[in-house]
């Protein structure tokens, strides 16, 4: 299998695969996004053109599938009741509580002067992504991001005019940030760079009244969609580092419960921002995500949806890393 080989190849450069540990680890990776590509086309949220753009896509269309077929996942594990894609409007369609819910998934690209790339391949500051990241690159990303937003919240407008989704339809845009940041480095998304002392660029990119950002008409780009009806039409938007790395993250929630690597830090949250001016409203903490808003003073702050864990959790977590690195 074509792709089955093409992720071994991207997880043993990531995680490493010459001793027995790493191999099981990766094999168990593998299986993982196999099992998940078998189930998604067997679906009936399966887009008709998905098999065609992931095996032999142009322009990077794989990795654009590739998002699609992991947030279906996502979705899966919510235990959310998908209904099935006529190829037609957004990509996934589901219900709760009788609300239609909608979300369109998009994997921005990065920019033609190659400011992002040279970024990524750059040892010296990639390391920490978000703690070093330039201005420029933030620039870029913001770009990336704000005109996504704009073009979806036209579409969705579009697509409630028409009648294709329901006017009462809550619609949600999701930002996989898969090629906004190094594709050798495990599992460091541009979302990580909330990690590192920074809200994810989606926080920044739809809460934030004081940007001087411009764009390369020296228009200055709007960062406060959320912060009035300009983006209406959009519930909420989501980050999410949608790639291979995703079939690891299930292969250590597997061999611990979930709730044990969200708090851990093992496995990382997804970040969402519910929009307060949107036409219709997203019911909070649906998602196992980190939820942004601003605070009272007008700073982001994060709620994250976690449990608490037990001194037998901690002594599991050591015995996993001993495993992990062989150690007794």
């Amino acid at each position: 299998m074509h792709l089955r080989d093409k992720w071994l190849k991207s997880l043993s450069k990531k995680y490493g695969y010459e001793y027995e540990k790493n191999k099981e680890f990766v094999d168990e990776s593998v299986k993982n996004l196999v099992d998940i590509y078998n189930s998604f086309v067997n679906s009936e949220q399966s887009d008709p053109k998905f098999v065609s753009q992931i095996l032999n896509g142009k322009n990077r269309q794989y990795e654009q599938a590739m998002g699609e077929m992991l947030f279906w996942d996502v979705l899966k594990n919510n235990s959310f009741e998908l209904l099935t894609n006529n190829g037609k409007g957004p990509d996934f369609h589901f219900t709760l509580n009788a609300l239609d819910i909608y979300c369109e998934v998009i994997t921005p690209e990065v920019d033609g002067k190659g400011i992002i790339e040279q970024h990524n391949q750059n040892i010296n500051t990639r390391m920490v992504a978000g703690a070093k990241r330039t201005p420029e690159q933030d620039r870029e990303i913001f770009l990336r991001i704000t005109s996504a937003l704009k073009n979806k919240d036209n579409q969705y407008k579009i697509y409630k005019l028409e009648g294709t989704i329901p006017k009462n339809a809550i619609c949600i845009v999701v930002i996989n940030d898969a090629l906004l940041c190094p594709e050798d480095i495990p599992m460091l998304g541009v979302s990580h760079s909330s990690d590192w002392g920074t809200s994810p660029y989606v926080a920044r990119a739809t809460l934030n009244k004081n940007s001087n950002l411009k764009n390369n008409n020296d228009q200055n780009i709007p960062t406060d969609g959320f912060l009035s009806n300009e983006l209406s039409h959009i519930s909420a938007v989501i980050q999410a580092t949608l790639r291979d790395d995703y079939g690891y993250a299930k292969t250590l929630v597997s061999l611990k419960n979930e709730e044990f690597c969200r708090v851990t830090g093992m496995v990382k949250d997804f970040d969402i921002v519910i929009n307060e001016y949107a036409q219709e409203q997203l019911p909070d903490f649906i998602f196992k995500m980190n939820y942004w808003s601003l605070s009272k003073t007008g700073e982001l702050e994060v709620q994250k949806v976690v449990s608490q864990i037990t001194l037998e959790d901690v002594e599991q977590y050591i015995n996993f890393i001993r495993k992990v690195f062989d150690v007794e």
